[in-house]
């Protein structure tokens, strides 16, 4: 998660950078390294668009999400999950019953259990270069689900406001006026359900930031990556796909809330769609 984190913010207070690059290297990008800068500039003047964060963000989990899902799982697993305050603690000693019923989790319940993630990562704060900010988990969403596969979506917040009030200096302050005060990072990835049991693997399947569209967002990274070495818009959305997805089911490296349960029965997982929502299930052996 860490990792994570600071990537994401490495991808929120560069957007100043970027604006400096390409108002003074338009020639060095389009013929030394084939980067469209016509539309990274497209995407800085979106970039500093105002989001309407209900419109744009209309499946937010909330607090009483977080209690439903913690009272699901309870139910079949003994009281494995304890809510201390603003953190979910994870009590190992109390798996030692077999799990009662298979586990059903909507969309906005695994949201609200995925957040606790990012959210005890130094109380939802981290500091990079000497600069605080704030990094939230806004949403998640399940779609398009089919017989092996589901969409998984996440809506990532970052607060960049401390590292703008110092763009006073040139030349970042030359491009201090194409920097918003919030970055929002919308990620798609397909889970693809493996053969055996607990088995997953992720595809990119769209990418993109604040008002920009996923062409726009696309050289952006292109341009971060080639001053930080971070990867590419595909490999971004990868590594939060896979965060998201590592702590949600797990694999025997990483283990995650489903693989966890192995030991009181669990023995896969699953996406299903019941009255018209889709779920995230655990499975259990009968």
């Amino acid at each position: 998660m860490k990792k994570l984190v600071k990537t994401l913010i490495i991808c929120g207070s560069i957007i100043g950078v970027i604006g400096v690059c390409v108002l003074s290297s338009h020639l060095v990008l389009k013929y030394k390294y084939n980067i469209d800068s016509i539309e990274v500039m497209n995407g800085l003047n979106n970039i500093n668009k105002k989001v309407d964060e209900d419109k744009a963000c209309s499946n937010k989990f909330n607090e009483e999400d977080k209690e439903k899902a913690i009272e699901i799982i309870n139910a079949s697993t003994n009281d494995f999950i304890q809510n201390d305050k603003d953190n979910i603690v994870l009590d190992y000693d109390r798996l030692v019953n077999q799990m009662q019923t298979v586990i059903e989790l909507n969309d906005r319940e695994v949201g609200a259990i995925c957040s606790t993630y990012v959210d005890n990562s130094k109380n939802n704060e981290c500091e990079v270069g000497g600069f605080t900010f704030d990094v939230e988990l806004l949403e998640l969403t399940f779609n398009d689900l089919k017989e092996k596969s589901c969409d998984l979506t996440t809506v990532f917040k970052i607060s960049v406001s401390s590292f703008k009030e110092q763009m006073n200096v040139f030349p970042l302050n030359i491009a201090k006026d194409m920097v918003p005060n919030d970055i929002y990072l919308f990620s798609t990835v397909t889970v693809n359900k493996g053969d055996s049991a607990f088995e997953y693997s992720l595809t990119s399947t769209s990418f993109k930031m604040n008002a920009c569209t996923i062409k726009q967002t696309s050289p952006l990274f292109e341009i971060v990556d080639l001053v930080f070495d971070i990867g590419n818009s595909s490999e971004i959305n990868l590594l939060i796909g896979s965060t998201i997805v590592d702590s949600l089911i797990g694999t025997e490296t990483n283990k995650g809330l489903a693989y966890n349960m192995k030991i009181v029965g669990a023995s896969d997982y699953n996406f299903v769609e019941k009255n018209g929502e889709i779920l995230f299930r655990i499975e259990r052996d009968i």
